[in-house]
């Protein structure tokens, strides 16, 4: 496997999310992990890091090398650790089952790794390391 970093930036909207999206396929063979977690955390930004009005803004680093591949999701957004949220109880049945709220522990369950810490910017820095099983490199 081939070491590589791409870096975006990209307002914290729906179309920052979709451009910073599609340049990330552009930029990347991406197995459906690294997409899954690009999306759900990208997408809680979008939704819930902006307060009042103004979008957050984000910046997406994903660095390639041996070891797997580190995503990290750095957003001006109000504080929000997403490690510190409790499992979700599963549904005891279909109808029961709540629509959202499992996307973050899906990512738990993905990575290696999940590290949150609020920066002296006053940033959320989330960085999610995946294993290098099935991880394709940067295309250059």
């Amino acid at each position: 496997m081939v070491a590589g970093s791409i870096r975006l930036e990209f307002s914290g909207t729906p179309d920052g999310f979709r451009s910073a999206f599609e340049a990330l396929i552009a930029e990347t063979r991406v197995r459906r992990r690294v997409e899954l977690v690009f999306e759900e955390i990208v997408a809680n930004i979008v939704r819930h890091a902006a307060p009042a009005g103004a979008p957050a803004q984000v910046a997406v680093a994903v660095d390639v090398d041996d070891g797997g591949i580190t995503l990290t999701f750095d957003d001006d957004g109000v504080p929000f650790d997403p490690t510190a949220l409790a499992e979700p109880v599963p549904a005891k049945t279909l109808d029961g089952a709540p629509i959202g709220g499992l996307g973050v522990g899906m990512v738990r369950r993905l990575a290696r790794q999940v590290e949150y810490r609020r920066t002296g910017e006053s940033r959320n820095r989330l960085v999610v390391t995946l294993p290098p099983s099935g991880i394709a490199s940067p295309v250059r």
